[in-house]
Formats: structure tokens, sequence, C-alpha cells
């Protein structure tokens, strides 16, 4: 169940970082996007917080998936772009709440949101995709 909620949340949250790449293509989206921008850092929250947790049991059994090697770098992807586009969408509001925290973790969160800007369209491209099979998986199984 899980999987389902963090798989349509990165869609989500995909969406609303290129929002201007996927508005390009089908100008309908422009009026749905902009009513989610709203909620756009909760989004990036909620994938931040899924994505560590994501990119935590990955990482934890890394060597358990050696008989589905795929399967298991399909699920670190996606991992790690939620995190990416966690932390991007939700800068600026953790950004005010670290300012008084610990410095390295203040350098670090502005580090990965510069660094997904840079990358910005390739993100979004795979956070859609990733997210879009880790929504539809546990319902086809791996």
């Amino acid at each position: 169940m899980i999987d389902l909620l963090a798989g349509w949340l990165l869609v989500l949250a995909g969406g609303l970082m290129g929002a201007d790449l996927l508005v390009a293509r089908q100008p309908t989206l422009k009026e749905t996007l902009m009513h989610l921008q709203v909620y756009q850092e909760s989004v990036g929250l909620f994938n931040l917080a899924l994505g560590l947790m994501s990119v935590f049991h990955a990482t934890s059994t890394a060597t358990t998936h050696t008989y589905a090697p795929l399967y298991w770098l399909l699920y670190a992807g996606s991992a790690l772009s939620a995190t990416c586009v966690g932390a991007t969408l939700s800068a600026h509001l953790l950004s005010a709440r670290l300012s008084h925290g610990p410095e390295w973790l203040h350098r670090l969160l502005i580090y990965v949101s510069l660094w997904s800007k840079r990358y910005e369209a390739p993100l979004t491209w795979s956070s859609l995709t990733l997210g879009l099979w880790r929504a539809l998986e546990p319902f086809f199984g791996t």
C-alpha cells in the first residue's frame, strides 16, 4: 500500500517540478497544475520523507535482491528521484527551518535542490516514469 501511495506522490511531484515542460507538451494541463501548485511544499515534504525511507530500504536490502537486479535498480532509482524532487519542492519550507539547525544539513538541502533544478527535465521524466512503475507494481507484481 505504501508503494502505491509513494508512486502516485512521485508522479504528482514530478508533474509539479516540471510543470513548464508538461504545459509545453500538453497545454490543457496548465489549469490543473496551477491548482496543484498550492500543495507543492507539502507534496515535496512527503516525497522527501518517503524517498529517504526508500533509499534506506533499498540500500539495506541490496544484497537480497541479487535474484532480481532490475527490480532493485528501479526501486533505488525511484527512491533517489523521490528524494531529489522532494528536496527541490520543499526547499523553501525546509530552508527556513534548517537555517538555525545544523549547517551541513542546510547546505546539503541547498546543493540537492540546485542539482535537481539543473537537471530538471531528465529528473521530471524519470520521476513520472518511475513513479508510475512504483504505483502500478503492486498490481502486476515483479
